[in-house]
């Protein structure tokens, strides 16, 4: 094996040092091994056949039918086409039939890496990538006669720094009659099920259909997801194109002078005159469709901005995967974020900004695992004023010399100062940020220390420490309070594991808590029924007859409990006076106190607190190891304390020193006092609110800001 390896190696090299730089030009007839002696386009891509061989495009406007590329290079020296540094490349398809493509990257094609050029005009798709582990990089596309920029059946490529613009699929008609612009996006990467694309710093903007669309894309094979990061759409959809005098109408004038000025119907069955001054447009006009047709896309969007499209900034389109959107910033679309009504899909929704939007926001596909720290969780409104600029023209400045966004497009609704309301509002979900909390929106206001917040994935246990398993779903924020409580305690070391995984492996853990986020048919529950470690459950409905069936849950808008025994060890440290109950909530959100009104054949249970308003319910039970649970005798011992996800950023320190002691009795330290817990007492440890933000605190220094408003 490793005399393979080392041919291998040794073969790559030697390709990668035969590796040969071309030049072609518009009129090209030389060698091509000379900027002196430029060769044609053609010829020039037929000579590349090694691993790292280079194309330079000298300036000039390319005239091209449909060109094929089936080129390989490798992960070492990809293969190279590329403008001449410092002059402008345009491949020109504007001669191809309606229905054409201009570039098309063939499914046998892999390691190519295209760059600073424009392409333009084609009768389809001006870029049609079918290969894998491609890099696309500052190209400029526009005017096509279908989508701009579709990846597809391929997959491993990044797509950087790309524009993608004014595609209007003209003569297209559906089913109903016309349907003009109802194909041509700025980015389609849909209709097919291979490995996840990469998506950086792109911009679609004036396209008939929308600016990025996902339509039946599939993912669901691969371990990672599609990721869309600081790319921008832009007044997709519009209600009309000026074809007068458009490149397309060269080659298509027999079409355009036959419909201008007739009456066309719709897809709506509308009539409409169709002149080419102003040719009506059909498309839908969103700007981040991220699936379609219920196929299962996971896909990140994050750090994006998406501004006055015709209908939706953010649209879900039935979407049946994991969409996480995080740091988004939505102006004046439709709607901004439009997730609605959808019977598929689970949706993060987090940091988010939402301003101007004209229509309501909405948020209610099959499963919202977390939808907080946005801009519409909290009251108050925002003015201009907010922000560095909101002059949304500055979408479309030049990018710099890097082919980078340009500062005053970054700077668009930026926050203005330190002080605006977005900044420090948001919670840590995996990106970098500055200051003690990332900001809403896709924008930072860069000053201070850079956080970066990659050394807690996955969270580190030092050694000695007592392992606790927090079972909850990844992210969410419901739990994020307490595991961040929990976490600064000196004796425990709590890791997060997912409530949806089935095959969890807990054997290396001390302590299993199940947090109240998952819900109770999560399909990681039924293996953890009767696991042989002590456990914490603070989400009573996993009890109900169909999970565990051991009792029937119930929920309340309680904040307090009344105690049973105050002299258990669980109560110890609380601020108890004789008779009275404790305080858990600070406020109700929905739900807060929950608990058991009635156990199914079990016994050995010792009520330890019930619901002020319900005394015959239980909300706190010990399970000592040999009570029998409808038939299953524990072998070690269980605590159940019934709090809401709904309310749990609402928690007193009593109610989250109340779960710590819980942590603490099952894990058998003894000594149970606020010095002995790891150091965690109220005068070490405790919870504030300050600016109407929640904080940990200890020992005088507030390290975590949830962004939590306290209600």
């Amino acid at each position: 094996m490793k005399r393979l390896l080392s041919s291998i190696i040794g073969l790559l090299s030697f390709l990668a040092a035969n590796a040969t730089t071309y030049y072609a030009s518009p009129n090209g007839n030389g060698n091509g091994n000379s900027y002196q002696t430029p060769c044609s386009f053609q010829e020039g891509t037929g000579k590349l056949q090694n691993p790292g061989d280079t194309l330079y495009l000298l300036e000039g406007q390319y005239d091209l039918l449909t060109t094929r590329l089936e080129l390989n290079g490798s992960a070492a020296a990809n293969i190279v086409i590329s403008g001449y540094p410092g002059e402008t490349a345009i491949l020109d398809f504007r001669r191809t039939e309606y229905g054409k493509r201009g570039l098309q990257i063939s499914n046998t094609s892999s390691f190519l890496h295209i760059k600073d050029l424009t392409l333009r005009y084609s009768g389809k798709n001006n870029l049609l990538n079918e290969g894998s582990n491609c890099t696309f990089e500052n190209l400029d596309i526009y005017g096509s006669a279908d989508t701009g920029c579709q990846m597809k059946n391929g997959g491993n490529n990044l797509i950087k720094n790309v524009d993608s613009h004014d595609n209007f699929d003209y003569a297209h008609y559906g089913s109903n009659g016309a349907d003009f612009g109802g194909n041509a996006d700025g980015f389609a990467d849909k209709q097919h099920s291979g490995a996840p694309n990469h998506y950086i710093g792109c911009r679609a903007w004036n396209n008939s259909d929308d600016g990025w669309d996902f339509f039946d894309r599939n993912t669901s094979a691969f371990v990672n997801s599609t990721i869309i990061e600081n790319c921008i759409c832009f007044r997709n959809g519009p209600a009309e194109y000026n074809m007068q005098g458009h490149a397309r109408y060269l080659i298509d004038k027999s079409f355009f002078d036959s419909i201008n000025g007739s009456t066309i119907t719709n897809r709506y069955g509308e009539q409409q005159v169709v002149t080419l001054e102003h040719y009506p447009n059909h498309g839908n006009g969103n700007g981040f469709k991220l699936g379609g047709n219920y196929s299962t896309h996971n896909v990140t969007i994050h750090h994006c901005l998406s501004v006055e499209n015709t209908v939706k900034g953010f649209d879900q389109n039935n979407d049946a995967g994991t969409m996480r959107v995080m740091n988004c910033t939505g102006y004046s679309n439709g709607n901004d974020f439009g997730f609605n009504q959808r019977s598929c899909g689970t949706l993060y929704v987090q940091n988010c900004l939402s301003y101007r939007s004209r229509g309501a926001n909405s948020l209610q596909v099959q499963t919202v695992a977390a939808n907080d720290h946005n801009s519409w969780n909290l009251t108050g409104s925002f003015s201009d004023s907010d922000f560095a600029t909101a002059d949304i023209l500055h979408i479309l400045d030049s990018r710099d010399a890097t082919g980078n966004l340009p500062a005053s497009v970054t700077s668009l609704f930026a926050p203005a100062s330190a002080t605006a309301r977005m900044v420090d509002k948001g919670t840590a979900v995996g990106y970098n940020y500055y200051g003690i909390a990332p900001d809403w929106g896709w924008q930072e206001w860069k000053t201070g220390e850079i956080i970066d917040p990659e050394p807690e994935t996955p969270y580190e246990c030092e050694e000695g420490l007592h392992s606790v398993a927090f079972v909850s779903i990844p992210g969410a924020a419901e739990d994020q309070l307490l595991i961040n409580y929990l976490r600064a305690s000196d004796s425990l070391c709590v890791q997060i594991t997912d409530a949806n995984d089935p095959n969890t492996d807990y054997s290396e853990y001390e302590l299993i808590l199940v947090g109240p986020k998952p819900s109770s048919s999560a399909a990681g529950f039924t293996a953890l029924k009767g696991y042989g470690k002590p456990m914490l459950v603070l989400k009573p409905f996993l009890f109900k007859q169909s999970v565990w069936n051991w009792g029937a849950a119930q929920n309340t808008q309680d904040l307090s409990m009344a105690i049973a025994n105050p002299a258990h060890p669980v109560f110890k440290g609380l601020n108890l006076t004789d008779g009275q109950p404790v305080r858990i909530f600070e406020a109700c959100n929905t739900n807060a106190v929950t608990g058991i009104s009635a156990w199914t054949s079990c016994e050995g249970i010792q009520t330890l607190a019930s619901p002020v308003s319900q005394p015959s319910y239980c909300s706190i039970a010990e399970m000592p190891a040999g009570s029998v649970m409808n038939g299953l005798t524990l072998s070690n011992p269980m605590l159940m304390i019934g709090v809401s996800e709904y309310s749990t950023a609402q928690l007193t320190e009593d109610g989250l020193r109340l779960i710590l002691n819980a942590v603490c009795y099952l894990l058998g330290i003894d000594n149970n006092t606020p010095d002995a817990i790891g150091n965690t007492g109220a005068k070490t440890t405790r919870k504030i609110v300050r600016d109407g933000q929640i904080y940990i605190e200890k020992d005088g220094v507030q390290y975590n800001l949830l962004g939590i408003t306290a209600k």
